[in-house]
């Protein structure tokens, strides 16, 4: 089942609309002034709904903000580890591999994988001693 984000939308939008309707009236039912009850009940309904907007856009603006920062953790995880330089290159081979770009034969692109891997792990190894 696909979900449709306009539905979801429009679903918010209604619920915030019944929402501040149903706040509206009971301001309206609060109003004590008999000189412009609707008029106050308006200038109340209208601070409570800009108050009640700029909660839901800070939380919409902070929650941004926290998804770009674990996007760009995860990314500074993956292109920082140690190990994606061989993944990069056994995948390289791999596809050079399935697409023709050069002979290789299954045991050969084992072998090549394991020096591949062997090298940076080695290479990582003797970096941690002199670190």
């Amino acid at each position: 089942m696909p979900v449709d984000p306009v539905a979801g939308l429009l679903a918010a939008v209604g619920v915030l609309g019944a929402i501040v309707g149903l706040r509206f009236l009971i301001a309206l039912a609060r109003v004590s002034d008999t000189e412009s009850p609707l008029r106050r009940a308006v200038s109340r309904t209208g601070q409570w709904a800009m108050a009640l907007a700029a909660g839901v856009g800070s939380a919409a603006g902070l929650g941004l903000v926290q998804f770009g920062d674990l996007v760009g953790g995860f990314v500074q995880f993956v292109v920082g580890h140690p190990y994606f330089v061989s993944n990069i290159g056994v995948i390289g081979l791999g596809a050079g591999g399935l697409s023709g770009a050069f002979q290789l034969s299954t045991s050969q692109f084992v072998g090549i994988a394991m020096a591949i891997v062997g090298a940076v792990f080695i290479a990582m190894e003797v970096s941690e001693d002199d670190a």
